[in-house]
């Protein structure tokens, strides 16, 4: 059986919580078969079941946990960045600048 590798059009799909799985997730830079979820810091492979496996991620409950709590951090930190985006899927750069201004603490989980 083929592999499934990472798709780019995944990223408009929703999840089962109705957020864009591009506001949380890129494809994994070092395997092209595995996605990465940048609010839990986690690679998701996705050779086997594709983009059900990406939504089951987001399904499971330390995503959740680490999705609030990032929004709460976010919320109460001051934002040093002109290309601030929460929806970061549309440009990789936005996230890096994203990720080094604010300063905020890894999820906890």
């Amino acid at each position: 059986m083929e592999k499934t590798k990472f798709n780019r059009s995944w990223l408009v799909k929703l999840d089962n919580n109705g957020n864009s799985i591009g506001d949380w997730c890129v494809q994994d830079s070092s395997n092209e078969f595995a996605a990465y979820c940048f609010v839990c810091s986690k690679s998701i492979s996705c050779a086997n079941n594709g983009l059900y496996t990406v939504i089951n991620h987001a399904d499971g409950a330390k995503h959740k946990e680490c999705t609030m709590y990032k929004r709460k951090k976010d919320t109460e930190t001051a934002v040093c960045c002109q290309t601030y985006s929460f929806n970061l899927n549309k440009h990789i750069r936005r996230r890096r600048c994203w990720e080094k201004c604010i300063p905020t603490a890894p999820c906890p989980h």
